[in-house]
């Protein structure tokens, strides 16, 4: 494959798995216990939310699902016309999820 010698890492089959991966160490980054304790009825877990571009690949939708945090935690944010993430766009929806948990 032409790795470096010193090569240490994963080499995924699919980008279905590779984005479970990724946001299954994203999960255990947010909520260290989540090994444990799991999600269920975490009164101390509020607002989880995975964002991605709007063309971001299906697997992603599939992971949030599979993850356990639910469909609802995904937030796609729109892109321009050359598909880059519109970053005032994410600024917008992780504001609204600001003002959501100050209401609660």
């Amino acid at each position: 494959m032409g790795l470096p010698e010193g090569f240490e890492g994963v080499i995924y089959d699919t980008a279905s798995v590779a984005t479970v991966h990724a946001l299954a160490a994203a999960r255990e980054a947010a909520v260290p216990d989540v090994r444990e304790r799991g999600l269920v009825g975490r009164a101390d877990l509020s607002g989880l939310r995975v964002y991605c571009s709007e063309q971001a690949h299906s697997s992603v939708d599939k992971a949030v699902m599979l993850l356990g945090l639910g469909h609802g935690a995904l937030r796609k944010i729109e892109v321009d016309a050359d598909f880059r993430m519109r970053a005032e766009h994410l600024a917008d929806a992780r504001r609204s999820i600001d003002r959501s948990k100050s209401t609660r």
